[in-house]
C-alpha cells in the first residue's frame, strides 16, 4: 500500500512530509484494520450498489414516467396526488411507442441525429445513449436499430426521440360504453395531431393495430380531427357493457319521474339514468328489438301524474297487442283498434287541441303570451300513444282518409306547446310518410333496424360511420336471453347521439301496474267495413275535418291570430295534400 501511495505522490518539503505521512498513516491504519480484511465483502457491497441502481434507477424513471401519464383530474384529495397510469396502460404505451410508423410521423430520426464533436470523438462517446435511461427503453432501441446505419460515425439522440413522440401519444383507460374495463384488453389511444392531418393518422392505423396486436382499432366517436384524435383499441372482442346490464321495474320505481315533463326510462352507457323528454315521439325497430319496452316505461313513469289528474292516456293499437292489457285499466281514457275508431279518436284528439287554442289566454301583465299551456286536470297533458303509427298512417292514406291525416298532420305540428304529444312505435319505415313526420318528432329513438338511412336520419349525418350504428345491434331472442333487447340510441342532452338501453318490464309488472290502477277507461273493438265518413267520437265530438281548401282558421271554428305553429302546420298539410293529388 505504501509503495502505491509513494508512486502517486512526488517527493514534497519536510513539512508537507510531516503532514502527509500523518494523514497517510492514518490511511493505512484504516486500509490494515477494514479494507484488507474485508476486500471480497466491499467489492460484494459495491456490485450490489451498482446492481441496486442499474434496477431501481430505471424504475423511479419508470414510476415517474406513469405518473406524469396519469390521465384522471388531481384535486385536493390526497389519493390522487400518487395517482399513476395503471401498469397494463403504460406497458401498451411502451409497445406503441416503438412503432416506426408513428417515430417517423411525429419524431424523424433526422431531427435528433449530429456530427460528434472532436472531444466526443476523442472520448469516444457513444454514438447513441443509454437506452436503460428511458422510460420506453424498448423504443429507444427499436430507433437505434432502425437508424444504425444513418447515425454511424454521428450521434443519435435516441432517447430524446422517444420522449419527443410519448409527448403526442397517450393511453388511458376506454369508457365502459365502448367495452372498457380491462385496461389490458381494452384502453383509448389518445393522438396529437401536432400540425398533422387525421388522414396521416388514418394511413398508419394498419400498423398501431399490429403493434399492439389488436383485434379492433377504432375512431371513438366525437374525437376525430380538430387538435387530436382518439381511438378505441381491443385486444379481444368488446363486450358491450349495456348488454351485460338489464334494469327492469325496479329501475323505474328507483328513479320516480318527478315532472310529467321528464321521464327516466333508460341508462346511458356510463350506466346512469337518462330521462326523456316528453315530446313528439317515434320508437323506430324491428321485431325483437324491444318497441314495447319505451312505450311501457313511458305509462310505467307517467303513471302517478295520472292519479292526479294532470296526464290522460288514449291509445291506437291496430295489432290488438301492446295497449290491450290497458284496457282492465282507467290509465288509459280510450284505446281504440280499428280503423273506423282509430279515425274518430284523431279527431277528438284535433278537437280537444282546436279548444285548447282557443282557451290559452294572453295576460301582458304576468307576462304569459299564451305560448305554453300549464298542465291541470282542466287541460291535462295528453299522450296519445300508437303502435305500429306508419301503417296506420298508410292504411288512412290506403282509406282515403285524407281529413284524419291532416288533423293528426295538425297535433303533431301544434301540440306541443298546447300539451298533446303523440308517441308512436313502428317497425317499418317510409321516407315518403316520414318526410312531413320527422320536422316534428322531438325524440327519435332508434334500436335494431336495418338502414343505415334512417339510422343517420334521426341521429344525424354520418352518425352511423361515428359508431352509432343501430344496423349492428345484435338480434334479440329466446335463444339468448333477449340481451340485446330495449338497446338502441337516441339523442342526448348535448344534441349528439348517445347509446342507451330502456328498462324491461314483464308481463307480470304491467299487469302489477294494471292492478295499481284498476278500473277501464274506454276499450273500443274495431269495426269493419271502414266507414268514409266516421262517426262522432263519443267522449268529445269530432271537431270539423280539414276538407280540401279548408284553411286551419276556418277549421278552427272562425278568425283569429295565426301563430308561427299554425302557419308551419298549415304549409306542411298544403303540401301533403299536393302529394297526394299528384
Amino acid at each position: 500500500m505504501r509503495k502505491i501511495a509513494a508512486s502517486i505522490w512526488p517527493e514534497k518539503t519536510i513539512e508537507e512530509q510531516n503532514g502527509g505521512n500523518i494523514m497517510l498513516d492514518t490511511i493505512y491504519s484504516l486500509y490494515d484494520l477494514w479494507i484488507a480484511p474485508n476486500l471480497w465483502a466491499i467489492a460484494i457491497a459495491l456490485a450490489i450498489a451498482i446492481l441496486a441502481i442499474r434496477i431501481l434507477l430505471p424504475m423511479v424513471i419508470r414510476g415517474f414516467a406513469r405518473w406524469k401519464n396519469y390521465s384522471g383530474t388531481r384535486n385536493f384529495n390526497p389519493s390522487t396526488w400518487f395517482a399513476m397510469q395503471s401498469r397494463p396502460l403504460f406497458r401498451a404505451q411502451s409497445i406503441l411507442l416503438a412503432s416506426s410508423g408513428l417515430r417517423e410521423l411525429f419524431a424523424p430520426a433526422s431531427n435528433f441525429i449530429r456530427d460528434l464533436t472532436d472531444q466526443e470523438k476523442e472520448k469516444g462517446t457513444m454514438g447513441f445513449g443509454a437506452a436503460w435511461l428511458s422510460p420506453y427503453p424498448r423504443a429507444v432501441k427499436a430507433s437505434i436499430k432502425a437508424n444504425r446505419g444513418m447515425a454511424r460515425g454521428k450521434k443519435l439522440d435516441a432517447t430524446g426521440q422517444i420522449r419527443e413522440l410519448a409527448k403526442q401519444i397517450t393511453l388511458a383507460p376506454l369508457d365502459k360504453q365502448f367495452g372498457g374495463g380491462d385496461d389490458s384488453q381494452h384502453f383509448e389511444i389518445s393522438i396529437d395531431l401536432h400540425g398533422h392531418s387525421a388522414d396521416e393518422i388514418a394511413r398508419i392505423e394498419g400498423k398501431i393495430s399490429s403493434q399492439l396486436d389488436l383485434v379492433d382499432l377504432s375512431p371513438i366517436p366525437g374525437h376525430r380531427g380538430g387538435r387530436g384524435m382518439a381511438y378505441q383499441a381491443h385486444r379481444t372482442a368488446p363486450v358491450d357493457a349495456l348488454m351485460k346490464e338489464k334494469i327492469g321495474a325496479d329501475f323505474l320505481m328507483e328513479n320516480p319521474a318527478k315532472s310529467p315533463y321528464l321521464l327516466p326510462i333508460c341508462i346511458n352507457a356510463q350506466m346512469e339514468p337518462r330521462g326523456l323528454p316528453l315530446h313528439h315521439t317515434l320508437i323506430l325497430g324491428t321485431t325483437g328489438s324491444g318497441k314495447s319496452s319505451p312505450l311501457n316505461d313511458i305509462i310505467f313513469q307517467e303513471a302517478e301524474f295520472v292519479e292526479q289528474g294532470v296526464v290522460e292516456f288514449y291509445g291506437i293499437d291496430p295489432k290488438r297487442s301492446e295497449l290491450r292489457p290497458y284496457e282492465g285499466s282507467w290509465l288509459f281514457k280510450d284505446v281504440v283498434y280499428g280503423m273506423q275508431e282509430s279515425v274518430q279518436l284523431i279527431g277528438h284528439i284535433e278537437g280537444l287541441l282546436t279548444k285548447r287554442s282557443k282557451a290559452n289566454p294572453m295576460n301582458l301583465s304576468k307576462g304569459q303570451l299564451g305560448r305554453q299551456m300549464k298542465p291541470s286536470k282542466t287541460h291535462p297533458i295528453v299522450i296519445l300513444m300508437i303502435d305500429e303509427i306508419l301503417s296506420l298512417v298508410g292504411d288512412l292514406q290506403t282509406n282515403r282518409q285524407s281529413a284524419s291525416i291532416n288533423q293528426l298532420t295538425k297535433i303533431m305540428a301544434m301540440g306541443r306547446s298546447l300539451n298533446i304529444f303523440v308517441v308512436g312505435a313502428t317497425q317499418n319505415a317510409d321516407k315518403s310518410i316520414l318526410g312531413w313526420m320527422r320536422p316534428n318528432i322531438g325524440n327519435a329513438i332508434v334500436l335494431r333496424q336495418p338502414s343505415v338511412y334512417y339510422n343517420d336520419l334521426f341521429l344525424g349525418a354520418g352518425a352511423a360511420a361515428q359508431g352509432f350504428d343501430s344496423t349492428i345491434i345484435a338480434p334479440a331472442n329466446q335463444a339468448n336471453q333477449y340481451r340485446t333487447a330495449g338497446m338502441g340510441y337516441m339523442l342526448g342532452p348535448t344534441g349528439e347521439p348517445e347509446k342507451i338501453r330502456f328498462a324491461y318490464t314483464s308481463d307480470a309488472e304491467i299487469a302489477a301496474l294494471i292492478q295499481r290502477h284498476p278500473g277501464k277507461g274506454i276499450a273500443t273493438a274495431p269495426s269493419s267495413p271502414v266507414a268514409p265518413v266516421p262517426a262522432p267520437y263519443a267522449p268529445t265530438p269530432a271537431a270539423p275535418s280539414l276538407a280540401k281548401g279548408v284553411s286551419l282558421q276556418e277549421a278552427a271554428g272562425g278568425p283569429r291570430p295565426v301563430s308561427a305553429e299554425e302557419s308551419r302546420a298549415e304549409q306542411m298539410m298544403a303540401a301533403l295534400r299536393r302529394s297526394q293529388a299528384r
